[in-house]
């Protein structure tokens, strides 16, 4: 059961990392309109949204 209150809260804090990663993300655009700048912080909200994923699916799993 701590197990499992442990993956809830990690589950939070990444959806949280999530949120600000998008709120960076819209930030940048709208500052920075520059392609690299784009192309960069979208793989990375990509990467941490597919981190995301794999923590639901790992949970899913433990259930």
């Amino acid at each position: 059961l701590l197990f499992i209150y442990l993956y809830f809260l990690l589950l939070l804090v990444t959806r949280a990392v999530l949120d600000i990663d998008c709120i960076v993300l819209i930030y940048s655009i709208s500052k920075y309109p520059h392609y690299f700048n784009r192309l960069f912080f979208f793989f990375f909200f990509r990467f941490s949204n597919f981190l995301t994923f794999l923590f639901v699916k790992f949970i899913t799993t433990d259930y």
